[in-house]
């Protein structure tokens, strides 16, 4: 590939084969980021869950009769469920993180092979 034309065909002395794959280590994770990707996943299972709950609730309701209540019961639940797991989700993905560092001070981290 020239600098005068950069959609030429690179030049074989341009090509790069390296044939040995290598490899990263992770040592260390920040553990906000860690928290904020467990109360996105979590959250996103909480609002499925939730989904299922407001249902089941609902149609309960309407099985039995008394379908007030069990509107009061989807609306609690469609809130709450979502809510708690996001909580929880954040909770225990900085917990993760923390605990990662911790172990990954003492062994070396985790090692992935990449081929380029």
């Amino acid at each position: 590939m020239s600098i005068a034309n950069p959609f030429d065909a690179p030049i074989e002395s341009e090509l790069k084969f390296d044939s040995k794959p290598s490899s990263i280590t992770i040592k260390k994770v920040d553990v906000l980021s860690a928290g904020k990707i467990g109360a996105i996943l979590y959250g996103v299972t909480g609002l499925i869950t939730a989904a299922f709950m407001v249902m089941f609730a609902l149609v309960g309701s309407i099985g039995n009769g008394d379908i007030a209540i069990g509107l009061v019961v989807a609306l609690v639940m469609g809130v709450i469920i979502p809510v708690g797991t996001v909580i929880s989700g954040f909770m225990g993905g900085v917990i993760f993180g923390f605990l990662y560092n911790v172990c990954a001070s003492i062994v070396g981290g985790l090692q992935f092979e990449i081929d380029s």
